[in-house]
């Protein structure tokens, strides 16, 4: 459940906030959003603490929160245990939620007290300490950046590289439809010293030329284990960053999301890679994702 961050930026983002929050009296903020610049904000919000019966867990996976008492008091629950969702991650609101009749560890909140709650982490706000309390807090909103350095980006081609159609000439011949902007992230990625991986199920001499073109080294087509021959090829999954879109991807995704590597997809991937996503692009597969991913990362 705990994961490592990056304190010097969490500090840098959190001083920020500070000095913005700083300016204001005790009960002279409004409610309200307020966008601080580099992807930073803060939400602040007003309610009435809730029974634990009526709430549900939630979770943010491109957000470290910082959650901040102005007035009153609640317990923040942190749990993992028998989670069972309620609702699919949404990428655009940056949450997913979920249920569970096991307590986790509370944090009993009172005024001028933080909680840092990384990205991931399923909590549960609101809650009822001794007594019904009105609660003033800011949420501050940090975007989350790995700690591990990461070194590979390995990519799936149907799907992900390409919108996922195969288009065939009269005489049989195969063509694939590549995305531009695609390449040419992919190309700013090997500059800054990532190397890319390409493994994929099918063959195909498409995929060759588009990868000699784009200076792509690594090409590995026609495997049956993908996660077998991604160990063959990285020592270190962890610093890997893989982009997929299908059920073939899960077990590679799963094993380095485990080891502290990230995992990415389009918009249109399956439900069940979008809710293992450390992010989940805005754009189809073929259409710029890939590059979007390499622009968040």
């Amino acid at each position: 459940m705990a994961q490592k961050i990056k304190f010097d930026e969490i500090r840098n983002y959190s001083e920020i906030a500070y000095k913005f929050l700083s300016q204001f009296k005790k009960g002279e903020l409004p409610l309200d959003r307020y966008d601080l610049g580099n992807n930073l904000f803060i939400n602040v919000e007003s309610y009435e603490t809730k029974d634990r019966r009526t709430r549900r867990f939630e979770v943010h996976k491109k957000y470290i929160d910082i959650q901040c008492i102005l007035e009153g008091e609640e317990i923040i629950e942190i749990s993992d245990k028998d989670m069972i969702l309620v609702n699919k991650y949404d990428e655009n609101r940056d949450i997913a939620f979920y249920r569970s009749y096991t307590k986790g560890e509370e944090f009993r909140m009172k005024e001028g007290e933080c909680l840092v709650i990384p990205q991931n982490e399923i909590h549960m706000p609101c809650l009822i300490s001794d007594t019904k309390s009105t609660v003033k807090k800011a949420v501050i909103k940090v975007p989350y950046k790995p700690e591990n350095e990461i070194k590979y980006l390995v990519m799936d081609v149907d799907g992900t590289l390409t919108d996922g159609r195969l288009y065939i000439g009269n005489n049989g011949e195969e063509y694939k439809a590549f995305n531009i902007k695609d390449g040419q992230g992919i190309v700013d990625a090997i500059k800054k010293g990532i190397v890319p991986v390409i493994i994929t199920g099918k063959n195909s001499n498409i995929v060759m030329e588009r990868s000699r073109q784009l200076g792509i080294k690594e090409i590995h087509q026609g495997v049956k284990d993908k996660l077998e021959k991604l160990n063959e090829i990285v020592d270190d999954i962890s610093q890997v960053i893989y982009i997929g879109d299908d059920s073939n991807d899960l077990e590679c995704m799963k094993a380095i999301k485990k080891a502290g590597g990230l995992v990415a997809c389009p918009a249109d991937a399956i439900d069940e890679v979008k809710e293992i996503a450390d992010y989940v692009s805005n754009k189809k597969g073929g259409k710029g994702a890939v590059r979007e991913i390499l622009e968040w990362l």
